[in-house]
């Protein structure tokens, strides 16, 4: 087993069927697009199971850019076979990806219960 090194401190539980990224704010503030892609990939790869849950209950802003990582993201989750759902957004962040006519992509769900 190879061991990588994460330049991020994620904050990650195990779900029934996949992980769930807790995301925050400073999330967003220092990572670059393509560091966040990356990393997020790996980690869903490496847990083997089938979903990537992001929960943005924490995250009050977002930059811009976060929309398109999340794209590259999704595409290349997808490929892997690993689903990507997202919960928890404020009215915002919902409204930014439905102004950037991307919503519909995604699975966003209002609230989620991981038992």
């Amino acid at each position: 087993m190879s061991m990588q090194f994460i330049a991020h401190p994620w904050l990650i539980r195990n779900v029934h069927d996949g992980i769930l990224v807790a995301l925050t704010a400073h999330d967003f503030d220092s990572m670059s697009a393509v560091v966040f892609v990356e990393e997020l990939l790996e980690l869903a790869k490496e847990a083997g199971l089938r979903n990537v849950y992001f929960d943005f209950s924490a995250v009050t802003q977002q930059p811009g850019a976060t929309i398109a990582s999340f794209l590259t993201l999704r595409d290349r989750l997808d490929k892997a076979d690993i689903g990507m759902i997202l919960f928890g957004l404020n009215e915002n962040a919902m409204a930014a990806f439905e102004a950037a006519g991307v919503a519909a992509m995604f699975d966003i769900r209002e609230h989620l219960r991981l038992d």
